[in-house]
């Protein structure tokens, strides 16, 4: 499927469109039918997480070198813009980043990955169990000595 725009067209100019083999005359159906496919497409193509929990851009160089999520782009626009149907599939931080342009207030809890999941995990309770043992440790060594404070005159406590 090839998906072309003239350089300085808007969203909002009506596509023409014609499915090869079939007959009819495009009277908005026709047009709704193929943003329906794409955004589907997109969603398998580009995008990854659980059904129902939101999904996320892919990590992929070769997509993003490739132009593809720029025309992923283009065409929500397009269908938001010409009554196709919108990208529901987004994690909510994600539809967000695309609104305003900044990433904010994405937790541990926005990554569905298995694997990146169990990464955060496991490195959550590297962090707790060090903390803990760190403090545990600094604890049982603390000493206390008490040696004269020349400029007081008073016993000083230390911890080394």
């Amino acid at each position: 499927m090839l998906w072309q725009r003239q350089k300085h067209s808007s969203p909002l100019n009506p596509l023409k469109l014609t499915f090869l083999e079939e007959a009819g005359v495009d009277t908005g159906a026709l047009r709704k039918e193929f943003l329906t496919e794409m955004i589907a497409g997109i969603e398998i193509w580009l995008f990854e997480g659980e059904d129902g929990k939101g999904k996320m851009p892919k990590y992929s160089l070769n997509d993003l070198d490739n132009g593809l999520f720029r025309v992923a782009g283009e065409i929500f626009a397009v269908s938001l813009a010409q009554g196709g149907p919108a990208p529901t599939f987004l994690q909510e931080w994600c539809y967000n980043f695309l609104l305003t342009g900044n990433l904010e207030n994405i937790t541990r809890d926005d990554v569905h990955d298995q694997e990146f999941s169990s990464l955060i995990k496991m490195s959550n309770s590297a962090t707790l169990s060090c903390k803990t043992n760190c403090h545990a440790k600094a604890n049982s060594r603390r000493t206390t000595t008490l040696r004269p404070n020349s400029c007081h005159g008073k016993e000083q406590s230390t911890v080394p």
